[in-house]
């Protein structure tokens, strides 16, 4: 028994983007997150036409460039190799938070942006049950340094809230 309705698009947020060509040749858009450029450009050559690429600032799976650094390199790149990124949209992520930061990202030349922090403090994410009161709490209350970046080491950085005064779980 199949599903009726199909997603517009899918999103990919970690893993290899050569994934993506079953979604794409089954007809299915595909938003790919790239913590770094040589993800976005195997990304972009698997046939991906958005990707957002994500600085350090983001929340989760992080890269090692900040969001600025990040947009300049592929920004960058897409100024010099236009035919590349042709039909491409390159979306920006990571401490992207209000209208300032979205000015910013709009004159490096960014297509898009994400703002994902700014949705978990909607009311809609807790009513709909995708994040937690806890959770949402903690992120109104987090103050700057609130977080941490592990996994350096594996090559698997991960953002995450530094909580050493709850342990109490998210």
């Amino acid at each position: 028994m199949g599903c009726s309705e199909r997603p517009k698009f899918v999103v990919i947020a970690a893993g290899d983007p050569l994934h993506a060509r079953q979604l794409l040749d089954d007809g299915l858009e595909v938003i790919y997150v790239a913590p770094n450029e040589k993800l976005m450009e195997l990304a972009i050559r698997t046939g991906i036409r958005y990707v957002i690429c994500e600085g350090n600032e983001a929340g989760g799976h992080v890269g090692e460039y900040s969001t600025l650094t990040f947009a300049q390199i592929v920004l960058d790149w897409r100024n010099r190799d236009p035919d590349f990124f042709a039909n491409r949209r390159i979306i920006l992520a990571g401490g992207i938070c209000d209208r300032e930061t979205a000015f910013m990202a709009a004159m490096l030349g960014a297509d898009a942006i994400q703002a994902g922090t700014c949705y978990l403090a909607t009311t809609e994410i807790v009513e709909t049950g995708a994040l937690s009161p806890l959770y949402q709490r903690k992120v109104l209350e987090a103050r700057p340094g609130s977080t941490v970046v592990t996994g350096e080491g594996t090559g698997l950085r991960v953002r995450s809230f530094n909580d050493t005064e709850n342990r109490s779980g998210l």
